[in-house]
């Protein structure tokens, strides 16, 4: 997940995420489910669109073997506490996909 340096409040613009690390819902996305702002989650994976071949530069700036990186389509969290009754199709019980396109959704919560 990246972000332009002028909104992260001095923070680094990129954001490394671990599978397994513990996140926290910046928006109410679905409050009906218990996924509003404030609610702790854990990141599980970042989900990428499909591309039917790879991308090849033809670019003399580029190394032959360089990979062409997009950016996620959403990121794949676990809500232990969410009111989710069923299983989102092909997804583990409470695990709720968030969208990465729109703005910051989730935010890292440090250990302290």
């Amino acid at each position: 997940l990246e972000l332009p340096a002028n909104k992260t409040e001095h923070l680094p613009g990129y954001l490394p995420v671990v599978p397994g690390m513990p996140v926290l819902l910046t928006e109410n996305m679905a409050t009906e489910l218990g996924l509003s702002n404030g609610t702790r989650g854990i990141f599980r994976q970042l989900v990428y669109e499909e591309s039917s071949a790879d991308i090849q530069f033809q670019d003399k700036n580029f190394p032959t073997n360089t990979k062409f990186i997009t950016q996620p389509k959403y990121a794949l969290v676990e809500f232990p506490n969410s009111k989710l009754d069923s299983e989102l199709a092909e997804l583990q019980p409470k695990i709720i996909p968030i969208p990465t396109s729109s703005t910051n959704n989730l935010s890292i919560i440090e250990q302290v």
